[in-house]
């Protein structure tokens, strides 16, 4: 999946962009961005995306999210939610 469909899916399960944004830290305006495939969901902002929503880092970084967090590599896809 794409992060831009990624995107919507972690808006819509926190009630649009702006609770998004609030809830991580961003603009609406950037997670619009995200959400319209302007800009994917950077690395820095992946860890709290998937705090509040189902979105994983697995998902958002599929190739090389074991580089980035080695920690996950322990944990099963489901747990690493939280």
């Amino acid at each position: 999946m794409k992060h831009a469909a990624l995107a919507r899916q972690a808006s819509d399960e926190n009630g649009g962009p702006t609770a998004l944004a609030r809830k991580v830290g961003r603009t609406p305006s950037e997670v619009s961005q995200w959400i319209s495939g302007v800009r994917p969901i950077p690395m820095a902002s992946a860890a709290l995306v998937e705090s509040v929503s189902s979105v994983t880092r697995k998902q958002l970084f599929p190739d090389d999210w074991a580089q980035i967090w080695p920690e996950l590599i322990t944990q099963p896809q489901e747990a690493a939610h939280g």
